[in-house]
């Protein structure tokens, strides 16, 4: 659990580094909080848990689908609402709720020099140049 943590906020810490850094261009970059959605990866996820998790996950999983909307098309709405509402247009770096709301998300998440730093680190893992301008042909939107 602590890695898939790990990951999340990583990619939270990435989409607002890469906000900052195409500032001005009109690209938007904006994370999303899809919920959970009850689909084969999570009960996948759950069967590959270990035992304490999986038994958990056996009596929430019935009591969370009475309680919340947890359908995959449900949790797809703040990804379409952050690519396609002109409500959010020219709105850059944001964290959005499961309603594609603006959203806080955890402090860490928003600490601009660790983003910076793994900003670094992904560029120097992968071997490309991410600290060049964007190109005058980049338009659009990202979301992540």
């Amino acid at each position: 659990m602590k890695a898939y943590l790990r990951s999340k906020t990583a990619n939270l810490m990435w989409t607002y580094e890469l906000a900052r850094r195409l500032e001005g261009t009109g690209i938007t970059v904006n994370a999303v909080n899809p919920g959970d959605a009850d689909t084969q990866l999570q009960q996948e996820s759950l069967s590959a848990a270990p035992l304490p998790m999986r038994v958990i996950g056996i009596v929430m999983t019935p009591l969370m689908r009475l309680l919340m909307d947890v359908s995959p098309e449900s949790a797809a709405y703040s990804s379409v609402h952050a690519a396609t509402s002109n409500e959010l247009t020219g709105m850059t770096g944001l964290y959005l709720d499961t309603k594609g709301k603006p959203d806080s998300s955890s402090s860490i998440s928003r600490d601009e020099g660790l983003a910076a730093d793994l900003w670094e680190i992904a560029a120097n893992r992968v071997g490309v140049d991410l600290y060049g301008e964007p190109s005058e042909t980049m338009t659009g939107d990202v979301v992540t």
